[in-house]
């Protein structure tokens, strides 16, 4: 080989050597991380928990109302929180993820309710920056209802009247009661009371319902109520109506919302329909109103005989059964119906 030759395959061997070495680079394509963290879900925390309390048909904050902690379903009090006029309160303890309680709202003229409450755990990010696990409650602002009373074929019942039953077809008319709630956004929330527990009797629903007694004579008889007794010589008929609540009352996914129909809590009868509860979105109400119906024909009594109708929340029928009252919570409404009837 010529010396020309030598120098050529020289040239080309040290070539590829310093391409091998990396002496010589091709260009490269850079790949870019993203450094957005990426969702993990939930962590367990030990923290102070911060209630914030919503008015849930309102849309504005409860306002400094009072929030009782109760170790799970038990009458141990943990703590009682004012909060501020924002709504918020804030425990002084530290709470582990998973905890049950029971958390008892009330006051600012919020319906008294007892929600059955878990310690949640919290992002993995706010679990880092926050100081506070932060909790949404939901309360309902206390209603006020109106009595109504038609008898057979709509005909006008007037408080305080007196009325005759061979006046009706069959010498007996059916009753029917409507309440209806005259505020906007208000209405009631059944829940369990957990501090006043007692043997024998239901486990204190505080419901809200229509009491009605007679006055003793048996002049004329009711009929189609679905729970009564006697005490003393007085006849008691009770009937629980729904409140028309639906949703758990705790974090963003339990706002209440209306729904006829439906009880929150405990159980309602059958015989009453509606909601006592009315949330108006812009010129519109929902629920409000919530009526039962019932029969009043001749008795074996002799005199006329005054049949009262009272309204009642916080009230728990068992508890009258043993103590003849509606529990240590119960409250009438100043709303009150009186007939009096004769044969």
């Amino acid at each position: 080989m010529t010396t020309g030759q030598w120098i050529l395959i020289i040239l080309i061997l040290g070539g590829g050597f310093l391409f091998f070495s990396g002496a010589i680079k091709l260009p490269t394509t850079s790949i870019v991380t993203d450094t957005t963290p990426v969702a993990v879900g939930l962590v367990n925390v030990i923290k102070p928990i911060q209630f914030t309390c919503f008015d849930a048909f309102a849309g504005s904050n409860c306002g400094a109302v009072t929030v009782a902690l109760y170790q799970g379903a038990s009458t141990v009090l943990l703590e009682s929180l004012t909060a501020s006029s924002s709504g918020v309160a804030t425990t002084g303890n530290s709470y582990p993820t998973g905890t049950a309680m029971t958390i008892k709202v009330s006051g600012n003229s919020k319906v008294t309710e007892y929600l059955p409450f878990t310690v949640p755990g919290m992002d993995a990010n706010s679990a880092i920056s926050a100081a506070n696990n932060i909790v949404a409650v939901y309360a309902v602002t206390l209603g006020t209802w109106t009595i109504t009373v038609t008898g057979t074929g709509g005909s006008t019942i007037t408080s305080g009247k007196t009325y005759i039953t061979t006046g009706f077809t069959g010498s007996s008319a059916v009753i029917t009661v409507t309440l209806s709630e005259t505020a906007s956004n208000a209405g009631y929330k059944t829940s369990r009371d957990i501090t006043n527990p007692y043997a024998g009797a239901s486990s204190l629903f505080q419901g809200m319902g229509i009491q009605i007694d007679d006055g003793g004579t048996q002049n004329v008889a009711l009929s189609g109520l679905p729970r009564s007794t006697v005490r003393g010589s007085t006849n008691y008929y009770w009937t629980t109506c729904n409140d028309g609540i639906s949703g758990n009352g705790i974090s963003l996914g339990g706002a209440y919302k209306v729904v006829p129909n439906t009880q929150s809590a405990g159980t309602a009868d059958a015989i009453c329909s509606g909601s006592l509860s009315q949330q108006t979105l812009g010129n519109t109400n929902y629920g409000g109103t919530s009526a039962f119906s019932y029969t009043v024909s001749a008795g074996s009594g002799g005199s006329a005989e005054t049949v009262s109708h009272k309204l009642y929340y916080y009230y728990d029928w068992g508890y009258f059964l043993i103590n003849g009252n509606g529990g240590p919570n119960a409250a009438q409404s100043s709303t009150t119906f009186t007939m009096v009837w004769s044969k």
